[in-house]
């Protein structure tokens, strides 16, 4: 016994009906590719991006670090030790500021 077959399933299966298939496969392929490599080339330029935003930022490091002499490396070395060591110290400073802030906020009348 055959089995009939609806009208557009005789049209896919004759051969012009096989060919469109074949262009509809072949035309879906491409699209899915081409999203593909869509969203991989947004990432590789990001990444580009990001790569040439630090090779950038090394070489104006690089440029700084000839620029200043020794001396003056010295210098700012010494300031950030200093500051380090302030901080390890305790807040006796900031304590005083604050009482100085109060006095003077209590003297012009506003609320603590």
């Amino acid at each position: 016994m055959k089995l009939a077959l609806p009208q557009w399933a005789g049209d896919i299966l004759s051969y012009g009906g096989k060919r469109a298939l074949v262009g509809i496969v072949l035309v879906g392929s491409v699209l899915v590719v081409g999203w593909s490599l869509t969203a991989r080339v947004s990432l590789i330029t990001e990444a580009h991006s990001s790569i040439q935003s630090a090779f950038l930022l090394d070489r104006e490091l690089t440029t700084l670090r000839t620029k200043w002499s020794g001396r003056i490396q010295e210098e700012i070395d010494q300031e950030v030790r200093q500051a380090d060591a302030q901080l390890i110290q305790g807040f006796e400073h900031t304590v005083q500021w604050l009482e100085n802030v109060r006095a003077q906020s209590l003297k012009l009348g506003f609320s603590w």
